[in-house]
């Protein structure tokens, strides 16, 4: 079993585990990570890993899909439109999460 399978896993579990020390790069830093709000920023954080490892999981499974799909024709050939729409709507997926996080964290604290 190759190392990709496990992607997934890793980017769902490890922010959730992040140690106290751990510098994390967020804009704004010193309010996301004050120690009264540190605890929900990184239950934010955690749970963005997961909706990516999910979006990771199934690009990864459609990827699979292509390649049982090619290995049933004869001569087994796998779909390069196919692989291109996963591709992109998988980078799509990707770029429209990223920007959601960042605008998530970017947002100016409250005045008080």
């Amino acid at each position: 079993m190759s190392g990709g399978h496990y992607l997934p896993l890793l980017a769902a579990f490890t922010v959730g585990r992040l140690p106290k020390g751990t510098r994390i790069n967020l804009p704004n830093r010193e309010y996301w990570l004050s120690p009264e709000r540190r605890a929900a920023t990184i239950a934010i954080l955690a749970s963005q890993a997961a909706r990516f490892a999910c979006m990771m999981l199934l690009f990864l499974c459609y990827i699979h899909w292509l390649v049982v799909c090619a290995d049933s024709v004869t001569p087994p050939h796998l779909s390069s439109p196919g692989i291109k729409i996963g591709l992109a709507v998988f980078l799509i997926g990707t770029l429209s999460w990223v920007v959601s996080l960042v605008q998530r964290f970017r947002r100016a604290p409250p005045i008080v």
